[in-house]
C-alpha cells in the first residue's frame, strides 16, 4: 500500500508539474500566420516556467520581425515590376485596337525599354534570394584566426611592401569563415594598397572588460592590419565613415 501511496503521489507531482508546460503548448497552438503579434501571458512565477515562456515571446517577435519584413520587401518588388509590366500591356493592347496603324518593330521599339528594366529588376532580386539561402546554410563554425590570416597570405600575389606577420595561436572565434576571410582580404588590399613601405598583420587575444566580461569571459580576439600610409584625413574621416557604413548596410 505504502508502494502504491508514493506511486500515486509521484504521478500527481508530474502532472502537476507538466500543467503549465501544457497551457504553453495549447497556447502556442492558437498562433498562427494570421495573428503573428499574439504572445504568450507571462506566469507570476518565479521558475523555469516564465523563463521558458519568455524564451518562446522572443522567438515569435523575431519571426514576426521576419515576417513584416518579408511582407514589405514583396510590397516593394511588386510596385516596382508592376510599372514595366503596366507599360508593357498598354503597347500590346494599343497594338491589337489598331493593328493596322502599327507594325511588329514599332511594337518591339516600344516595349524593350520595359523588358530591360524587368530584367534589371529581376537580375537585382535573385542575388538577394541567393544570398538568402546561402545564409541559411551556413552554420558558424569555429576558427583559428591564426589559420585564416595564414592561408589568405598564401592565397594573394606577392607585394613590394614588408610584411610582418605576428600571430599568437590558437585565437578561436565563432562565425562564417567565408565572410571572416572576405573581410581580411578587403583589409590586406587596402593595407597593400595606401601603405609606403610596412604592413603588419597581429591576431593577439586580450582579456575583456568587465562590460563583456559575460558575453567574453575568455577574452576577446583581435585582428590588425596596419599600414604605414598616410591614413584618413581628419576633414574626410566623417565622410568616410558614413560611406563605409553605407556600404556595410548594402553588404
Amino acid at each position: 500500500m505504502l508502494a502504491l501511496a508514493i506511486i500515486g503521489l509521484g504521478r500527481g507531482i508530474v502532472i502537476a508539474s507538466l500543467r503549465p508546460v501544457n497551457a504553453v503548448r495549447a497556447e502556442l497552438d492558437k498562433i498562427t500566420e494570421t495573428c503573428p503579434e499574439r504572445r504568450i501571458a507571462t506566469p507570476q512565477s518565479q521558475d523555469e516556467i516564465r523563463d521558458l515562456v519568455g524564451s518562446v515571446n522572443q522567438t515569435l517577435a523575431r519571426l514576426q520581425a521576419a515576417m513584416e519584413q518579408q511582407r514589405t520587401f514583396t510590397t516593394d518588388a511588386s510596385h516596382e515590376l508592376l510599372t514595366p509590366i503596366a507599360a508593357i500591356r498598354a503597347e500590346v493592347e494599343d497594338a491589337l485596337y489598331a493593328p493596322e496603324d502599327t507594325s511588329v518593330s514599332s511594337v518591339g521599339t516600344a516595349v524593350l525599354p520595359s523588358v530591360d528594366r524587368l530584367e534589371r529588376i529581376v537580375g537585382d532580386l535573385l542575388p538577394l534570394a541567393r544570398q538568402h539561402q546561402e545564409d541559411v546554410q551556413r552554420e558558424p563554425q569555429q576558427i583559428d584566426l591564426a589559420q585564416l590570416v595564414t592561408t589568405e597570405r598564401e592565397r594573394r600575389a606577392e607585394t613590394d611592401k614588408s610584411v610582418e606577420i605576428v600571430l599568437e595561436p590558437s585565437v578561436m572565434v565563432m562565425g562564417n569563415r567565408q565572410n571572416l576571410a572576405r573581410l581580411l582580404s578587403n583589409l590586406l588590399a587596402n593595407a597593400e594598397r595606401h601603405a609606403d613601405r610596412a604592413i603588419t598583420i597581429q591576431v593577439r587575444q586580450v582579456p575583456g572588460s568587465k562590460r563583456d566580461l559575460q558575453r567574453f569571459p575568455r577574452g576577446v580576439a583581435i585582428l590588425e592590419v596596419i599600414d604605414d600610409g598616410p591614413g584618413i584625413d581628419p576633414d574626410k574621416r566623417e565622410f568616410d565613415l558614413e560611406v563605409a557604413v553605407e556600404s556595410i548596410r548594402r553588404a
